[in-house]
């Protein structure tokens, strides 16, 4: 799975040479990581800054406490010295220096180096740990370990530009970097064979978290650190992220506060008060046909066809004999149209547009398609937003919402595929393998405890099959 990433307008206003140069650099550095990495620095400094970081996983997982400063205290009092050292011998054997001559040099300018090296690359490394991918440091080729994608972790120096460019581009929300779903394959032996072994095994963080749990220390800090789906192919644990909203009781207690004497029933209380108690039933209604051909948005209203299939989604949803609580709808005008056909059906619901729900392209498909190619800027500006309403709308319930709800969101098919496979915590890059027909049903459910299902996708069995259409 090659996820895919938003790029900054910046980088599409690069000249057409230099972009192509670009693209063709980090596809080798998918396709040929240790090699391209060895040619462009050096033969040696490559490989070893690539390893050295795939052991730093190992040596200090990034859940253990101030994972960041340990490993950037690793990297600089280990991994810098002796990266100097092997550019002194090197340079040494390039000039064609005896050993004395290598001692002279190490004794007058080791120390002033390594100070140097210090001052000039330690900020940059903070950032490296913190906001470069990991496979612009490790191997991508098929084969062990798919990493999931927005995996922040280090990269050597000598990689910053292109890693650091890949990690801006996508800061911004949480879409992952094309090729982020990779292998790692490390160098045959036993001590490798049980490294990759123990990383075979991990789970991976596929964006970063929005936000440690208010318990600190005490809490499961897990729930915002594990993955969303894991890139093992082969059976295994589950991977589900209880607090993928954010959500989970015990991540909003902040249990530093807890009190010694009251102990465990002071705790259940609190978690109780935050715990969700009704279900939540979410009806994603895609808009009936409309003309294609305006030029203008306004212009691209209902076919007759259309008002007939929202006609017979209206007379459906009714016939369900629910309690709806509201309709929320795009504010794009084939999605109102829609949504004035079907509030005939059901008076008394209130109605809210929203911009959110807009059409858009919310994340680079995989595989990619020919016939629909938007910039990279639209998945830049359109990602972000339609991310923005799946967390806005797809959450649990709220610990004080008694009953169950009702909601149906009207909006386009986009949208909806995406907040399908985001929501039933799929790689959302596979949105675009997902089909929905004009007018058609979707219905999730999201239980008190944050447990997602999908009852109907792009339901249309209501229609007669002359009244059915997809574009």
């Amino acid at each position: 799975m090659a996820p895919a990433a938003s790029r900054l307008r910046a980088e599409c206003e690069l000249p057409s040479l230099p972009r192509r140069a670009l693209a063709q650099y980090l596809l080798l550095l998918k396709l040929y990581p240790v090699f391209t990495k060895a040619v462009s620095r050096f033969f040696v400094t490559g490989p070893l800054s690539h390893y050295f970081y795939l052991f730093m996983e190992y040596w200090i997982p990034p859940g253990v406490p101030l994972a960041t400063v340990k490993r950037l205290l690793l990297d600089r009092l280990l991994f810098a010295p002796t990266f100097l050292l092997l550019f002194f011998l090197i340079m040494n054997l390039l000039e064609g220096k005896d050993v004395s001559a290598f001692a002279s040099k190490m004794r007058s300018g080791f120390w002033p180096a390594l100070q140097m090296n210090w001052r000039m690359w330690t900020p940059l490394q903070f950032i490296n740990i913190n906001y470069v991918p990991l496979q612009y440091s490790t191997p991508t080729n098929e084969g062990h370990l798919r990493l999931p994608p927005g995996d922040y972790r280090q990269v050597a120096p000598q990689s910053t530009f292109p890693a650091l460019w890949s990690g801006m581009r996508r800061r911004n929300f949480h879409q992952p970097e094309a090729g982020a779903y990779g292998s790692v394959s490390l160098a045959s032996g036993r001590g490798a064979a049980r490294f990759e072994a123990w990383l075979s095994g991990r789970r991976f963080s596929w964006r970063p978290a929005v936000g440690k749990p208010r318990g600190g220390g005490d809490a499961d800090t897990r729930a915002t650190e594990r993955s969303t789906w894991t890139g093992i192919s082969r059976p295994g644990p589950s991977v589900w992220d209880s607090n993928w909203d954010r959500r989970e009781p015990l991540s909003l207690i902040n249990l530093k506060k807890r009190n010694v004497e009251s102990g465990e029933e002071e705790l259940a209380s609190r978690l109780d008060h935050y715990k969700a108690k009704a279900t939540r039933h979410i009806f994603l209604i895609r808009h009936s046909q409309y003309h294609v051909d305006g030029s203008l948005e306004k212009d691209r209203t209902l076919t007759p066809l259309g008002r007939e299939q929202a006609e017979l989604t209206g007379l459906r949803l009714a016939s369900l004999g629910l309690k709806f609580n509201k309709i929320v709808h795009s504010s794009m005008t084939r999605a109102v149209e829609t949504t004035d056909i079907i509030s005939k059906h059901l008076p008394g619901v209130c109605r809210v547009s929203t911009d959110l729900l807009r059409e858009g392209a919310p994340i680079e498909p995989d595989p990619p398609v020919s016939h629909w190619k938007p910039e990279a800027v639209q998945y830049y500006e359109d990602g972000a937003r339609i991310e923005a309403a799946f967390r806005n709308y797809i959450h649990r319930a709220d610990a004080k919402q008694e009953e169950d709800s009702y909601e149906i969101f009207i909006c386009h098919a986009n949208v909806i595929r995406y907040i399908v496979c985001r929501a039933l915590q799929f790689p959302p890059e596979g949105w675009l393998r997902l089909s929905l027909n004009n007018g058609s049903i979707t219905y999730l459910v999201i239980r008190p405890n944050g447990r997602v299902a999908l009852r109907t996708l792009g339901d249309t069995g209501f229609m007669p099959p002359d009244k059915i259409t997809r574009s």
